[in-house]
């Protein structure tokens, strides 16, 4: 059976309702078809269920039972007040901010940089000027680029309402970071969601830092979900390094899928971040596509209450000499669960592949819950690769250690774990980046 998104009616007619409303224009015409047919796609096939091997551990059928309405209305001085917002704003970055599905001019700081376009969606719609029409023209077939999940791209594409584009021009670069904000807050009785899509396009040997955060805060009642798509394109010799912060507020719910697509010799670095929220699901797609291009894919994830964080990988080598690394790591308490399922896939054509997985977890309870499932499928016959998977408790003469200099069991615990997950947020060699990631997984309460 099904998972229906009939509940899901109303915003999607209000979705409709304001894009016909704008002055569209051709990319207009475009999206309000493909939200048409992606509405009537997920109409025919629900969302997914327990019963697909990829969700077999993530049970979303609770989405069905909520009522949905629009998102609430702006509150400027909670974004300007709220501790864990303004903790959001401390990186010192270009800003796009979005507030409940809202592009927030007043609170964004866009770059002004020649070779650098960098634009709200709701801004292409309702109007542009020449130069913006040239630069998008060059991204918006990338903005139509299908993910993994047939489903959840549908529901993204049916009610999306803004989003950002991003185009760096060939070997230009920003002189600091890029930090969009989805931002979830104030209060509501009723469950509402938000969909932002976003296509970031790196031309030839360019560079971009970009940091992705999804911070909810608030009253929200029966909760909300964010359903964050970003497509990146990486050409020749472009480098990214890409964070992403999921920080939702207790009840939110949210799924994020990031498909990133490399040239000849391109360098990816991601690092994920999972903190708060009641159900997170992180998709991360990287087709090398180009010979000698390089991907590294990182994660931690710390889990606590009742807590579910499911994160899926995969990384497929199409070329050759290409090379790519994973490490994704968990903490677990209380009777929180997670899931971690990646998958390296090396097509025969890409001989002399250098890849490498590994999944570890620290259990601090006896009734916290991990599934992991590491993947791997060769079809070349000259290539490095291998992939791992280690879960287990504290070790006891770690503790003993620290408790025979004075150290207290509990803060023992503390270090350890922080040691544990710093050796992920290390792998992100952008400084600035590293350091913004610290300060939220600082911010963590473990009641050991």
């Amino acid at each position: 059976m099904m998972i229906s998104t009939n509940n899901l009616d109303s915003i999607f007619n209000e979705g409709l309702k304001g894009l016909q409303s704008y002055g569209r224009g051709d990319f207009g015409e475009r999206l309000l078809k493909e939200k048409q047919n992606s509405w009537g796609r997920l109409q025919e096939s629900g969302l997914p269920t327990t019963k697909k091997e990829s969700w077999k551990y993530t049970d979303l059928s609770t989405l069905s039972k909520k009522e949905f309405a629009p998102a609430p209305a702006i509150e400027m001085d909670v974004l300007e007040s709220d501790p864990k917002i303004l903790r959001g704003f401390s990186l010192d970055a270009y800003r796009l901010v979005f507030a409940n599905g809202v592009y927030i001019p007043g609170l964004s700081h866009l770059p002004v940089v020649t070779g650098v376009s960098v634009t709200a969606f709701s801004e292409v719609i309702m109007g542009m000027n020449s130069d913006q029409i040239e630069n998008f023209k060059k991204v918006e077939d990338t903005y139509y680029i299908k993910h993994g999940e047939a489903s959840m791209d549908d529901l993204n594409s049916s009610l999306t309402e803004d989003g950002y584009w991003i185009r760096v021009a060939k070997n230009q670069k920003l002189d600091k970071p890029l930090h969009v904000l989805h931002l979830c807050a104030g209060e509501s009785s009723k469950a509402w969601t938000q969909s932002p899509k976003s296509v970031v396009v790196l031309e030839t040997g360019s560079e971009l830092e970009l940091v992705e955060s999804c911070i909810g805060s608030g009253d929200h009642g029966q909760g909300y979900f964010q359903n964050v798509f970003t497509t990146i394109e990486l050409g020749a010799n472009a480098r990214l390094k890409y964070s992403k912060l999921v920080d939702e507020f207790e009840s939110g719910h949210h799924f994020g899928s990031v498909k990133c697509n490399m040239q000849r010799d391109s360098f990816f670095e991601a690092t994920s971040v999972s903190l708060g929220g009641e159900l997170i699901r992180n998709d991360i797609q990287v087709d090398i596509l180009g010979e000698g291009a390089e991907a590294h894919v990182n994660g931690l994830y710390l889990t606590k209450g009742s807590q579910h964080v499911d994160n899926h990988t995969e990384i497929r080598h199409a070329k050759p000499n290409g090379l790519s690394r994973q490490l994704y790591k968990g903490i677990l308490d209380d009777q929180s669960r997670a899931v971690f399922n990646g998958k390296i896939t090396i097509d025969q054509e890409a001989q002399r592949t250098d890849s490498s997985q590994l999944n570890q977890n620290l259990l601090l309870s006896s009734k916290a819950e991990i599934d992991s499932k590491p993947e791997l499928e060769v079809s070349a016959d000259d290539v490095k690769a291998n992939h791992g998977s280690a879960s287990g408790p504290l070790d006891k003469s770690e503790v003993f250690y620290f408790n025979s200099r004075a150290i207290s069991e509990d803060e023992a615990t503390k270090m350890i774990a922080r040691g544990f997950a710093m050796d992920v947020l290390y792998k992100q060699t952008a400084e600035d980046s590293r350091k913004y990631l610290i300060q939220f997984v600082d911010q963590i309460d473990w009641n050991v």
